[in-house]
């Protein structure tokens, strides 16, 4: 059987940036023990660490590319075969972590120490609202249940 993690990224007290932490937080109920869920600040070894060992990852975090709020970037990268154009994840990504460093630092950083999962899936949701405070914005919160459903398939199809 595979090993599986699911891993929010964010904080929750900037608004969107929580939108990481909220999807796995929904997310944990509905996958149950299929995966290792858990939530991160996203310093980038804070990262490698909580994937070392996995066969997939899955990694949701709010970003900031100029999209329109709540839009979902989903990346998946396959970990065993040389980065390539279609599934390269700069350090500095178009669709940008909302806090540097990010995850894109970290798959960045795992690729050249050789330290990336089988399979990575990086969930980016475009935020609007990084300012103080608790919740997130109305666009980014009505994409939450339709993340977890993704992540939820992506975990099946790993476990099937």
């Amino acid at each position: 059987m595979s090993d599986v993690r699911v891993i929010g990224v964010g904080n929750a007290y900037r608004h969107d940036d929580g939108v990481g932490l909220r999807v796995v937080e929904v997310a944990r109920e509905r996958i149950g023990d299929s995966a290792s869920v858990q939530t991160l600040d996203g310093e980038p070894t804070r990262l490698l660490d909580a994937w070392e060992g996995a066969d997939v990852a899955v990694i949701v975090d709010a970003v900031q590319s100029g999209a329109p709020a709540g839009t979902v970037h989903r990346i998946a990268i396959d970990g065993d075969a040389p980065a390539s154009d279609s599934d390269a994840v700069p350090a500095r990504p178009r669709a940008a972590s909302s806090h540097a460093p990010g995850p894109g630092e970290a798959i960045a950083l795992a690729r050249a120490l050789g330290r990336l999962p089988r399979r990575l899936v990086l969930y980016g949701v475009e935020g609007v609202d990084f300012s103080e405070g608790i919740g997130l914005s109305d666009p980014v919160d009505e994409v939450v249940h339709t993340i977890v459903a993704s992540i939820v398939n992506d975990v099946r199809s790993v476990r099937s």
